[in-house]
Formats: structure tokens, sequence, C-alpha cells
């Protein structure tokens, strides 16, 4: 049976519940043919194979560790997540500076791990400018925990009546994307 197909039955008889899971949903995609001499990929009345489940996408913009259920897995993560990102992996964050560890200090004795370097940003190829919205984005080269963040997308809308003043505000759009890699 196709994975596809145990997850899709799963889902039907209720035992693998959307709350489990939210914010998070599967994508398929393709990658490759079978070989022919295989014939376990093989199924009648269909040359090719169903799609693997090969991308999990975290749908809701939330920061990675909430959808983490253990509350103490739920801090590690967090505390080594806001390492790498704020101290490059070189000290802890607390509240919203970087406390360096020892390795992190320059000759000069001044910490080094942060800030963080400037993204390059550049138009968003998907998402044409217009005369009232222009899209940028940047990729994300900090050390990865796990985790890739694959861009942010940063969309501002020009106003021109003030009546709609709240609007004139800067929207982030987080694209995070796993890889998995399933082992049956």
């Amino acid at each position: 049976v196709p994975f596809i197909s145990y997850l899709s039955g799963l889902l039907k008889t209720q035992l693998l519940s959307d709350d489990l899971v939210a914010g998070v949903e599967i994508r398929c995609q393709e990658k490759g043919t079978c070989p022919a001499a295989c014939h376990l990929c093989r199924q009648a009345g269909r040359e090719t194979p169903s799609p693997t489940p090969v991308l999990l996408e975290v749908s809701r913009i939330v920061p990675l560790y909430s959808l983490v259920q253990d509350n103490v897995t739920k801090e590690a993560f967090k505390s080594a997540m806001m390492s790498s990102y704020w101290c490059a992996g070189k000290g802890d964050v607390i509240e919203n500076w970087c406390r360096c560890d020892l390795t992190a200090l320059g000759k000069d004795g001044l910490p080094n791990c942060s800030p963080l370097r400037r993204p390059v940003l550049r138009l968003a190829p998907h998402l044409e400018p217009s005369s009232t919205m222009v899209a940028l984005e940047w990729v994300d080269v900090e050390p990865l925990i796990g985790y890739k963040v694959s861009d942010y997308v940063i969309q501002h809308k020009r106003v021109e009546d003030l009546s709609e003043a709240e609007i004139y505000t800067a929207v982030l759009y987080l694209n995070i994307l796993y890889i998995c890699n399933l082992l049956l």
C-alpha cells in the first residue's frame, strides 16, 4: 500500500487526528519513476506509481517550537533555536539580548556573536510589483537546527486613504519546509 494511501486511511478512520498535526500538512511530489524491474511499484491499470509524501510544510505562522507538545522539549528547542539564530550558536538568548560564550569573544574582548548578518533583499519572482505593492524576499543563511527556513516574504501595501491606516503595515509570510526522509 502506498504510504499516502495509508495516511488517507488513517484520516478516514480518525486514527490520525487533525489536532495532532495542527499547522502541518503533507504535500505529495513526484521524485522520478520506479525502475521497470521493480514489481513492488507496479499498480494494476497504472504505469506510474503514486507520489510518495516527501515534503511537510508548516502552514501556520508560528514559531517552530510551538509545534512541539512536550514542555521540556519545547523549551530546549526554543533555547537552541534562539541561540543559533541570534548568537550563531555561541551563547544564550536572555529576553532580547544575546549572552555570548567565552569562545564568542573577539581578540579585543568584545562579543562577536551578534548581530546577525544583514540579508540580501531581492524582488520576489512570484509576485510582480504593482503601483500599490512590492514584494521582497531573502534567503536565511544562518546555521540550521534540523529545519530549513526557505524564505521570508514581506508585503507592504501603500494606502491612499488615511482611514485605512491599519492596513499600512508590513505583513510577514514565513515558509518553513521540512524534507521528510521516510524509511519503511
